[in-house]
């Protein structure tokens, strides 16, 4: 029943843009999809990809990649695209 909770205030905290709060709480509950977008939102874009490791979802890596390449870390970018493919 907490875990429910988290997820929701965690929700609830991204959709305000509290993206610290967010990233606590997902990584609370292991909401790695989350927490992934959480740090792109943040701009940790190394542990964005190693949490999107975790996700292992391709719209996740997307996200991720893209948001690497719009910041020019075009390394972290190619490590997102090998996984895409």
């Amino acid at each position: 029943p907490n875990v429910g909770q988290i997820q929701v205030v965690g929700d609830k905290c991204y959709e305000e843009g509290l993206y610290e709060a967010a990233k606590i709480l997902f990584t609370n509950v292991s909401n790695f999809s989350r927490l992934t977008s959480c740090l792109v939102k943040l701009g940790q874009y190394q542990a964005a990809v190693d949490a999107a490791r975790k996700a292992n979802s391709t719209r996740t890596w997307k996200e991720v990649c893209f948001a690497c390449i719009e910041s020019r870390e075009f390394r972290l970018a190619q490590m997102c695209a090998l996984n895409i493919i």
